[in-house]
């Protein structure tokens, strides 16, 4: 078996910034993070959370918050990119999860 060293998701994501965009404008409305994102960009501190917002992006514990909309996407394209290789699907999410914040629940 030939070993393949593992995309590092936050390549695909670093300089999407269409993704960046689109994900701002979601955050307002996801059912998941309106809330919070909308607190902090008030300028209120959620500390007990491990929230923030850095460049209006929206942060868990340093991961980056994917709204609901857009996590089949971001899953399909680092799962298809040509550079990312083809690890299946569940080690497409995994690796994505060391970068992104995937909730359930906020």
């Amino acid at each position: 078996m030939i070993s393949r060293p593992i995309l590092n998701s936050s390549i695909i994501l670093k300089h999407n910034y269409v993704l960046h965009e689109s994900y701002i404008e979601q955050y307002a409305y996801d059912n998941e993070f309106q809330d919070v994102y909308a607190s902090l960009r008030q300028g209120n501190q959620i500390e007990e959370l491990y929230y923030h917002v850095h460049n209006r992006l929206f942060y868990h514990l340093g991961k980056l918050c994917i709204p609901q909309g857009e996590r089949n996407n971001i899953i399909r394209e680092v799962h298809t990119s040509l550079i990312a290789k083809h690890f299946g699907v569940g080690k497409t999410i995994a690796n994505l999860q060391r970068y992104c914040y995937l909730a359930t629940h906020v």
